[in-house]
């Protein structure tokens, strides 16, 4: 049984509201970090206290707390970490390292840094200068591992190794490697070979650079082999058993559709290939929240009354799965999730049983096909999927067929004025006849590290550079679609949907709209978005993403 709270729970909890109505963040979560220490079951403290931490500004007097908070929640798995990523990075002693003159590339302090070790299992690691470190003391160990006989050294990073290890699963290997490296790994692999039994430090040199799962020679080996670590048994599970699962599953899945279409059927072969997007953990939601209530809140609109008290939820192009926690969580929603990729549906029914999500059924379907579910639905999120397929317009329609009258969706397309340099990009890519290749792509992108060429700026800051799923998904997509907020506009015109509003603008963004169209219902306006796009063409670099209703 949960314990009641205490009066002091409530003068802690009337403090800490308090300090943030001053602005006073530290002491803010100060407060709530003590409540939360001994009750993370106050769903939305903990998560409002993160949010806050995110916030926050590191400074020398709560660099301290800030760390201890940070680790507080990087070692639980119920928030999305990669929100917290920038400011985590900040708090290791790889940054703290930066600022002195150091050039030791194995630096124990660094290597052993608890915080460090929480992040590469956890985020995917956004940062070039991180990367080049680890790209390099990858090398170093991989050198110093078959150059010496004394594995006492690899003792004292065993931790550091499953840590990496990890990250390099979780970006799909995305790090390019020299010839150097490949002619190490080979005799790394001979060795491995040779023996009979596992060596986990091997093994776990090994992953820095390939996947267990697509290693044969060791899958009888690890199918039966169980550490006394916990750690290392946990990483097993991760990189090996979890895939394993993942192809039995997708196996089992029966096709609704027959994929017919000639651009579905390659971005189908595309996301079989490189399930996306790739996620480990993720928020844990308010559980029986009102959907009446949040989408009132996020649209502004008058709803019919009771209109999402049962709600039939549809989320078109589901992919890996990340969405459907939030999703699954409202009061007796039913979601329905549908991807053209079995791979992904896989990955994604394995995340929702794990997660103990129940109100969830999966379809291998082409959008497209939809009215196959012989279902309608009185929330659509589509958010990644229209400007994909041969003509998106098709696509709208088809979810538009599906949408319960008075329905809404959410929706998202690409700007043609914020992804001009990926355009540019793409035409690079097809002119110099680069294929769609894993080592072609780790090599294209190993160029646009080095590059000097402005054109690569904006990629290179988009996380979706650091992992070989999204990178694919960058530049190298099969087929791609861009639009403007005017195109956009005619088509929901043509399509009898109503514009709302936008999704979570930039709260910088939208405080700098707001100086120019400071009027109460400006904000909504798409017209005058259209214009402020025009004078910041890198204001909508994601996606648009935007709310409609069906009339």
């Amino acid at each position: 049984m949960n314990k009641q709270p205490t009066d002091d729970y409530f003068e802690t909890l009337s403090l800490g509201n308090k300090k943030l109505r001053e602005n006073d963040l530290n002491g803010a979560m100060l407060c709530f970090h003590s409540i939360l220490k001994t009750n993370k079951n106050h769903i939305k403290l903990y998560l409002n206290n993160f949010d806050l931490f995110c916030r926050n500004k590191i400074n020398k007097e709560n660099f301290n707390f800030s760390k201890k908070i940070c680790e507080f929640y990087f070692e639980d798995n119920f928030v999305f970490h990669q929100l917290g990523f920038k400011k985590a990075l900040n708090l290791t002693e790889f940054s703290a390292s930066k600022k002195k003159s150091n050039s030791q590339v194995i630096n124990l302090k660094i290597i052993n840094d608890k915080l460090l070790h929480l992040i590469l299992k956890k985020c995917l690691l956004v940062d070039l200068n991180l990367e080049s470190y680890l790209k390099k003391i990858r090398k170093q160990f991989l050198k110093k591992f078959l150059s010496e006989k004394d594995t006492n050294f690899f003792s004292k990073i065993y931790f550091f190794l499953i840590a990496l290890a990890e990250q390099c699963f979780l970006n799909e290997y995305i790090y390019f490697e020299s010839n150097e490296e490949s002619k190490l790994l080979l005799n790394l692999e001979q060795k491995i070979k040779k023996r009979k039994n596992i060596c986990e430090i091997s093994t776990l040199l090994l992953s820095l650079y390939k996947p267990l799962n697509k290693v044969n020679y060791l899958e009888t080996k690890l199918n039966n082999y169980v550490s006394d670590s916990k750690n290392f048994n946990d990483f097993l599970k991760f990189v090996f058993k979890d895939p394993k699962k993942d192809k039995k599953i997708g196996e089992t899945l029966k096709s609704i559709s027959n994929f017919s279409n000639k651009i579905s059927k390659l971005m189908k072969s595309q996301y079989e290939e490189n399930p996306y997007p790739r996620w480990r953990f993720n928020l844990r939601p308010i559980q029986e929240q009102d959907l009446n209530v949040y989408i009132k809140s996020i649209t502004k609109i008058d709803l019919i009354k009771n209109y999402f008290d049962n709600p039939e939820i549809l989320i078109a192009g589901s992919g890996t799965g990340h969405q459907i926690l939030g999703w699954s969580a409202f009061k007796n929603a039913q979601i329905c999730a549908v991807d053209l990729s079995k791979d992904s549906l896989a990955y994604s029914i394995r995340k929702t049983k794990e997660l103990n999500i129940k109100n969830v059924n999966h379809f291998h379907i082409d959008i497209l096909d939809l009215k196959l579910l012989r279902k309608k639905f009185n929330l659509i999120i589509c958010t990644g999927c229209l400007h994909h397929m041969e003509n998106p317009e098709d696509g709208l329609d088809a979810l538009i067929k599906v949408l319960k009258p008075e329905g809404v969706m959410q929706l998202a397309l690409y700007s043609k004025y914020a992804r001009s340099e990926i355009e540019w990009t793409r035409k690079y890519i097809e002119k110099k006849k680069i294929s769609v290749t894993t080592n072609q792509m780790k090599l294209f992108r190993n160029m646009m590290i080095t590059s000097k060429n402005k054109k690569f700026l904006p990629i290179k800051k988009s996380p979706d550079f650091y992992s070989l799923s999204n990178f694919r998904d960058l530049i190298f997509n099969y087929t791609e679609h861009t639009f403007s907020l005017n195109q956009i506009t005619k088509l929901l015109e043509k399509k009898k949907l109503k514009f709302l509003n936008f999704n979570s603008i930039d709260s910088n963004i939208l405080n700098n709209f707001k100086t120019l169209y400071p009027s109460a219902n400006d904000e909504n306006r798409i017209d005058l978005w259209s214009n402020y796009e025009l004078m910041y063409p890198k204001t909508f670099f994601g996606m648009y993403n935007f709310w409609v209703k069906k009339s």
